[in-house]
């Protein structure tokens, strides 16, 4: 019997690899986490996952606008 193992999740962002906080929450609950010490994380969003290896890898955009 074989035995099944939990697939890592990364999150990417400004290409930096930031580990997950917490397995259990969700990527949106992880982003809003990491905006608290990458400000410019409160307006990004997530794309994702991929698979990399044995890694889940969500990408954190960042949302490119006008003031106007």
């Amino acid at each position: 019997m074989s035995k099944l193992k939990a697939i890592e999740r990364i999150f990417r962002f400004n290409g930096q690899d930031l580990p997950d906080p917490n397995p259990s929450w969700d990527a949106e609950r992880v982003r809003r986490s990491y905006a608290e010490t990458y400000p410019q994380i409160t307006n990004a969003t997530i794309k994702g996952p991929t698979v990399e290896g044995d890694k889940a890898v969500y990408k954190i955009e960042t949302v490119v606008g006008t003031k106007g």
